[in-house]
């Protein structure tokens, strides 16, 4: 009779390992997601103690598996053990295994090595609190966007009666598949190299982003064109300080590779924020010289089509008291070109006011007069290459602005856009201009936390009270709110969303990327 009801029992306990077995660890190439692994019990003497097992899935964001990648299973166990004898003691124990994912990306461990008495624990009740790093080799590149190791606390057995919470997951991303002529290339779900999507870099303030940072920031849109076959290229430029008429001859060398590596099949391309004006001039140069780009399509991306917008005083500061590498990116051509009103030289362009006490010698902006000449020089070249405005006449070209066009709606209660404060003084605030509150997207945080310091004690420090503006919905799309886009198609987001940061693609903007992107790919090689 024990013995049928030892079997009847293991029977439901290997239904219940393979009803709780789906929750996995997802890893990407290039993209990874990672959820902790919920443990399973089988083979139990008594119900009320578990023998641990486990598991980690680990699967690409296009759910192909990814066999030979080792994760290190870190647990600490905080309850009861039961030896094979049947004695139990309280036990406190850290365990630490790696195991390696087979080929269909699954990798397990078992728990039940934890010393007790001079013999292995078999049986366990507690909790388990659990932590999976995943140890990549040298030379393996994955930026991870959660914070590892990832955690998890289990119970082991797990509650009958409570449901199993989902676990959580983390994000990384992985070195391209191959190169093309020197670009890095993501593949498409097929692995074939036959229609392929150009993604230029916009400015990159410090030239320290690198191709897969790139690609990361538009992984909604990345994930989707290569789960339906499409190849990514990225164009990442040695020195983004340069003009985009500077950077051009990259991009169309970079389209004509991959347009022949594609057997001369055509070739869409994304320009993310400059990169966007990169594209425009080196298409329309081409078409220009009599050599048209093999182009169908040319997708902009929250492209400063007019310009972007930083406060002249915010860089006159900036140039004066920041750091060495703030100064470069804000002297460099790239930001005289792409800012609508570039501060210049602060010691000819702007005059400075003291404040604060004698022996601080700071001082700040009271009058600016900004410097155009290299924003106007250039619009003003790009315009005149063609009739079309500086638009490709044989590309259809589409646009994506990053804010609404008529209301920014981001929680501003303040008019003061900077604050500073010193000792024994009331400090200094720059309000707002009306090109900070404009409908758009808004610069980074990355780059506003540039702008926050804090002395010991609060004595002294400065922040930005206000998100400003960076590219404005009107520049985006190249046209006032009662003004038609120059565009066949475009995208803004609705005007009770909350304004979102220039860096950063919402889910309507990237579903619109994909439509128009597919329109115009074109069938697999395999299919014509």
């Amino acid at each position: 009779m024990f013995r049928n009801v030892r079997r009847a029992w293991q029977r439901g306990a290997r239904s219940w390992l393979l009803a709780t077995a789906a929750p996995i660890l997802w890893m990407a190439r290039p993209s990874v997601a990672a959820a902790l692994p919920v443990p399973v019990f089988a083979g139990s003497p008594d119900a009320a103690y578990g023998e641990g097992v486990l598991r980690a899935r680990v699967l690409d964001r296009l759910g192909r598996p990814l066999p030979g990648l080792v994760l290190r299973f870190e647990a600490d166990l905080r309850g009861v053990a039961r030896d094979a004898s049947g004695e139990t003691a309280s036990i406190v124990h850290t365990e630490t295994q790696t195991a390696t994912t087979d080929g269909t990306g699954l990798a397990v461990v078992r728990l039940a090595r934890s010393p007790h008495r001079g013999q292995s624990t078999r049986w366990f009740r507690g909790s388990v609190d659990v932590r999976v790093t995943p140890v990549l080799p040298p030379g393996r590149e994955m930026t991870f966007l959660a914070p590892l190791p990832l955690r998890q606390t289990l119970q082991i057995p797990p509650p009958v009666t409570e449901p199993q919470l989902p676990p959580p997951a983390l994000v990384a991303f992985e070195a391209p598949d191959t190169t093309v002529d020197g670009f890095p290339v993501w593949l498409g779900r097929d692995n074939v190299l036959d229609r392929m999507v150009v993604v230029l870099e916009g400015f990159d303030l410090y030239n320290r982003y690198t191709a897969t940072d790139n690609i990361r920031m538009v992984a909604p849109a990345a994930d989707a064109l290569r789960a339906r076959g499409l190849d990514l290229l990225v164009v990442n430029f040695p020195d983004s300080h340069q003009p985009p008429d500077a950077l051009a001859p990259l991009a169309a060398r970079a389209i004509r590779a991959a347009s022949r590596v594609a057997g001369d099949r055509l070739v869409a391309v994304a320009g993310l924020s400059a990169g966007g004006l990169v594209a425009r001039w080196a298409l329309v140069e081409a078409e220009e010289g009599g050599t048209p780009l093999p182009v169908p399509l040319l997708v902009l991306l929250d492209t400063p089509n007019r310009g972007a917008n930083l406060h002249p005083a915010l860089q006159a500061m900036t140039l004066r008291y920041g750091a060495r590498e703030d100064k470069a990116a804000l002297r460099s051509q790239a930001a005289r070109v792409l800012l609508a009103a570039h501060v210049g030289d602060p010691a000819a362009n702007v005059v400075w006011k003291k404040v604060g006490p004698p022996f601080a010698d700071r001082r700040v902006p009271a009058r600016w007069t900004p410097d155009t000449s290299a924003h106007q020089a250039f619009f003003a070249r790009l315009r005149v290459w063609n009739d079309n405005n500086g638009y490709p006449k044989k590309t259809r070209t589409v646009a994506v602005a990053n804010g609404s066009r008529r209301v920014r709606r981001d929680g501003v209660t303040s008019p003061d856009l900077f604050r500073m404060w010193l000792p024994w003084t009331s400090g200094w605030t720059l309000p707002c201009a009306e090109e900070d509150l404009r409908p758009g997207s808004l610069l980074p945080p990355d780059y506003r936390n540039r702008f926050r310091a804090y002395f010991p004690l609060g004595i002294a420090g400065a922040y930005l009270r206000t998100a400003p503006t960076f590219v404005s919905a009107e520049s985006a799309l190249d046209a006032g709110p009662d003004e038609s886009p120059p565009f066949s198609a475009w995208y803004a987001r609705a005007d009770d969303l909350p304004a979102l940061s220039h860096d950063d693609v919402d889910r309507g903007a990237a579903a619109f990327v994909v439509r128009e992107i597919l329109r115009n790919a074109g069938p697999p090689a395999a299919s014509r």
